[in-house]
């Protein structure tokens, strides 16, 4: 006998439409097995309730990716800094300055 979910299950693009995730996110969540599908006939369906819990999880630790790019973004600016100093060097040696 087959048990009744209370939960929706809706194909991919609804779920995406619903939960304001990109549709790309929801196929590569599936893939890495985060999200479990389920295929009905032609049609693979997931349950809204757990796409809506992986975008609030996702939403909740976008800030601290976000940090972790800025400070990535900083030792980059520093790279360059560093980088344009040792060209400003490179001319002036080859300036005679």
């Amino acid at each position: 006998m087959r048990e009744f979910s209370s939960e929706p299950r809706v194909a991919f693009e609804i779920a995406a439409e619903q939960s304001g995730v990109r549709l790309a996110t929801l196929v590569a969540w599936a893939a890495r097995g985060v999200l479990s599908v389920e295929r009905h006939g032609k049609i693979e369906t997931v349950l809204l309730s757990e796409v809506r819990a992986l975008a609030s999880w996702e939403r909740h630790r976008r800030p601290e990716t976000l940090r972790e790019r800025l400070r990535d973004a900083a030792a980059t600016q520093d790279s360059a800094r560093k980088a344009a100093a040792l060209q400003r060097v490179a001319r002036d040696r080859d300036t005679g300055r």
